[in-house]
């Protein structure tokens, strides 16, 4: 796991679902090679979101991801 600035809030993103997924995308420019096919069940990903920000559509660092084995 990535280290995160101390006044960084993160911000999980559970993508059970294509609507969700597309969020993912949306807010990290990218998906991950895990979520290419479809997110895992159960799969989660953090995206690092500055505290000093305001949520909104914006590109994110993607910095961990929760994948079920």
């Amino acid at each position: 796991m990535q280290a995160i600035d101390p006044v960084t809030t993160s911000l999980l993103v559970v993508a059970h679902n294509p609507t969700v997924t597309e969020l993912l995308a949306a807010l990290t420019g990218e998906l991950p090679a895990s979520a290419r096919d479809g997110v895992p069940l159960a799969g989660a990903y953090v995206v690092a979101i500055p505290s000093t920000t305001s949520v909104g559509l914006a590109r994110y660092e993607l910095v961990d991801a929760y994948l079920p084995a």
